[in-house]
Parts: structure tokens; sequence; C-alpha cells
């Protein structure tokens, strides 16, 4: 069953390989189907598959006036990602302290409470402060 989390403080002490993605992943779509099943061949039977998504979409705090609208709730959403076999979900609200850090802190705090081997990202993800990071 697939375990939600709202902090990084709660996150499990978790053995062995540990497959991350990262995305609001609003709509669970095709394409968003196809990182997922990716992440599966990086951890077999033995990994774990940890989703990290955003309680709210990021255009909420850049565009406050016309954020994306959801096509899901959240709740919806995270129903629909427990079919996709994660372990855990981490579950944030994006908000300016999360939108101030850049990726590579981002990951490296990250990476310090889920020592995650493989970061399976969409080709046109964009991660951090300005968007600096990408799937590279």
């Amino acid at each position: 069953d697939m375990k939600i989390v709202t902090h990084l403080d709660q996150i499990p002490k978790i053995e062995g390989s540990i497959a991350l993605t990262i995305g609001v992943y609003d709509g669970v779509h095709i394409g968003h189907q196809h990182l997922f099943k990716e992440m599966q061949k990086h951890t077999r039977k033995e990994g774990t598959r940890v989703i990290l998504t955003f309680s709210d979409h990021p255009t909420t705090l850049f565009t406050p006036d016309k954020p994306t609208p959801l096509i899901l709730s959240l709740e919806h959403r995270l129903h629909l990602l427990k079919t996709f076999d994660f372990d855990l979900a981490i579950v944030l609200p994006f908000n300016q302290k999360l939108a101030a850090l850049s990726y590579d802190t981002f990951l490296q705090n990250l990476h310090t409470k889920l020592p995650f081997t493989h970061l399976v990202l969409g080709s046109d993800a964009r991660l951090g402060k300005d968007r600096a990071g990408t799937p590279e």
C-alpha cells in the first residue's frame, strides 16, 4: 500500500534502490504513465518507488491571478497514483520557501532524507529556482 507523507521529516528509512520522480502529475496522463513504467525498470521487485508531488500547482505561487486549473483534486490524483505501485508519496505544498531553493540544494536536502538511487523525470521537467534544473 502507498504510504503518504506531507513533510520530508516524515520519510521512513528506506534500504536498497530507490527510484524517485518529481512533478505535479495532474491528470496522470499517458506520458506520466510511461515515466512510472520506466521507474519500475530501476526497482524491479526489491526497490522502492517514490513520487514527490505538490498539493497545489506551482502557478498558484508564480501567477496567482492566473493559476493553472487542476484537472484532478489532490485526493483523486493520489488515488490514481496508488494504482501505479508507488510505495511512498511525498506531498508538499508548493510555497515560497520551496520555490526559492536552487534545484541542487533541493535535491541535496531531499537526498539526505531519501537516499534515492534513480531520478526519473519527464524530458520537459524543470526543477528549482528559475527552473534551472533540467533532467540532465
